[in-house]
C-alpha cells in the first residue's frame, strides 16, 4: 500500500479532486490501490484560500450592487440575496471537504505534535524544507507548513 500525501500547491486549482486526472486517483484509492492523505494543514490552508476568494468576489459584487443603488435602482432584494448567499459559502466549503474525506481511501491527517524547538533547530540549520529567500532588503524564511505536511 502506498500513500499519496497531498500538498496545497498540487490542489490549489482543484482542492476537492474533481478535475483532470484527480478522479482516477480517487478511484484507485476507493479500490484499495492507495490511500489519499489530506494533511489538516493543507485542508486549513485551502479553506482559507477559498474563503478569501469568496470574500473578494462578494465584495466586488456588493460594490456593483451599490453602484446600481447609487444610480437609483431598488436593489434591496438583490443585496439581501447576495449577503445570504455569501453567508452560506463557508458552510458549503466545509461540507465539500467533509464529502471528500468521506470517500473510501481518503482521509485527513492531523497536524503533528512537533516541539517548536525541533522546528526552530531545523529552520536555523537551513535544513529542508525550510528555505531562506531574499525579499526586498531582507530575508524571509519559508517552509513552516511544508515541514508540518
Amino acid at each position: 500500500m502506498f500513500f499519496v500525501v497531498l500538498d496545497t500547491n498540487a490542489l490549489f486549482r482543484d482542492p476537492w479532486m474533481t478535475r483532470d486526472a484527480a478522479p482516477k486517483l480517487v478511484d484507485l484509492a476507493a479500490a484499495g490501490a492507495c490511500e489519499i492523505v489530506y494533511p489538516q494543514v493543507v485542508i486549513d490552508e485551502l479553506r482559507r484560500q477559498r474563503v478569501e476568494s469568496a470574500r473578494g468576489a462578494h465584495e466586488d459584487a456588493a460594490a456593483s450592487v451599490q453602484q446600481m443603488r447609487a444610480a437609483g435602482s431598488d436593489v434591496t432584494q438583490t443585496a439581501n440575496d447576495l449577503s445570504a448567499a455569501h453567508d452560506r459559502i463557508e458552510a458549503n466549503i466545509d461540507s465539500t471537504f467533509h464529502a471528500v474525506l468521506a470517500r473510501d481511501g481518503v482521509h485527513a491527517a492531523p497536524v503533528p505534535k512537533v516541539p517548536t524547538s525541533d522546528l526552530l533547530l531545523r529552520d536555523l540549520g537551513r535544513r529542508r524544507p525550510f528555505l531562506e529567500i531574499e525579499q526586498g532588503k531582507s530575508k524571509k524564511s519559508l517552509g513552516f507548513r511544508d515541514v508540518l505536511i
